[in-house]
């Protein structure tokens, strides 16, 4: 009965992707040749609201990781924005690595240059181009006046280690222990989301090849990013939306979202879904081509842990 009941279901889901197929190819008959594939780090948007929501709607419910962050007045909102030039500055600045990582930290005005005017305890994201967690390569951070900041290696490190400290392990509890890809490798310790990596390669692609593409097909011009903080849902992140089969699941973990943002004829600053532009199950398709029914695939980035210390 069991061996009946698998091969209708698979013989179903060959149907529903077979039928996918066709539709997909036809859409990209009516489209331009030049059409772009999806970049490798867009996400489904409803699959993306609902882990900005796991964040933002729980900002009064006790023992929540937006809570604890309040209560330590290391964050006042769930998400921030920043500019375009700001972001290709950032990019400019580190043209020369394979990696983007994106540090947790936590501002710490004893130990920081008076000229940053931050709150301190703070939670901020520092961006850099570590290929290994605690490399001593540049860093840079997103200001409140939305600047480009370059912050020198002593505080760089004075940051991290002070979101370890006082921000990190009050998360403890807000996170799956059961699950092994919570565990940091180096310290035998299940931990909430220390850095995010992502290849240099695929940043670009979203962020500055996408953004090219959205001006000249759709005349539509990207004026920044909205930073939003989310968290993975109970089942984590399946093996599936990650474009190399990587099985990390990372349950109920800290990490952040991008969203594009733009300013309509009207002067009003909204964000673009690219699911409801032309073409957009054919760029889906172009990008699942040669990978079977992964039809949403995408990569969100390696969170450490458990991609800790390195990543290639």
């Amino acid at each position: 009965m069991k061996k009946v009941t698998l091969s209708i279901m698979l013989l179903l889901v060959c149907l529903i992707a077979e039928n996918f197929t066709k539709n997909c190819m036809a859409q990209c008959d009516t489209c331009p040749k030049n059409i772009r594939p999806l970049p490798k780090m867009w996400v489904d948007s409803a699959k993306a609201e609902r882990r900005r929501k796991l964040f933002s709607d729980n900002i009064a419910t006790p023992g929540s990781k937006y809570k604890k962050l309040i209560d330590l007045k290391a964050v006042n909102k769930p998400s921030f924005f920043i500019p375009i030039n700001s972001f290709n500055n950032l990019l400019n600045s580190l043209s020369e690595a394979k990696v983007l990582r994106i540090y947790f930290s936590r501002y710490d005005s004893t130990y920081s240059p008076k000229k940053f005017k931050l709150k301190n305890n703070q939670l901020l994201l520092l961006f850099t181009g570590d290929a290994t967690v605690n490399a001593s390569g540049k860093a840079f951070f997103i200001d409140n006046k939305e600047n480009l900041q370059e912050v020198k290696n002593k505080y760089k490190k004075n940051w991290i280690s002070g979101y370890k400290s006082q921000i990190l392990h009050s998360m403890d509890g807000t996170i799956d222990l059961g699950d092994s890809e919570n565990e940091d490798s180096t310290e035998k310790v299940r931990s909430d989301t220390k850095s995010i990596a992502y290849q240099i390669s695929k940043i670009k692609a979203a962020f500055v090849d996408e953004v090219n593409f959205q001006d000249s097909a759709y005349d539509i011009q990207i004026i920044g990013y909205q930073v939003s903080y989310s968290i993975y849902e109970d089942t984590g992140r399946s093996a599936d939306e990650y474009d190399d089969g990587d099985s990390h699941k990372y349950k109920k973990r800290f990490f952040i979202q991008f969203e594009y943002i733009y300013q309509d004829s009207q002067g009003v600053f909204k964000v673009l879904n690219l699911a409801d532009q032309p073409c957009y199950e054919c760029r889906k398709y172009r990008r699942a081509q040669g990978k079977a029914y992964a039809l949403d695939a995408a990569d969100t980035g390696h969170l450490c842990p458990a991609n800790c210390p390195s990543f290639q």
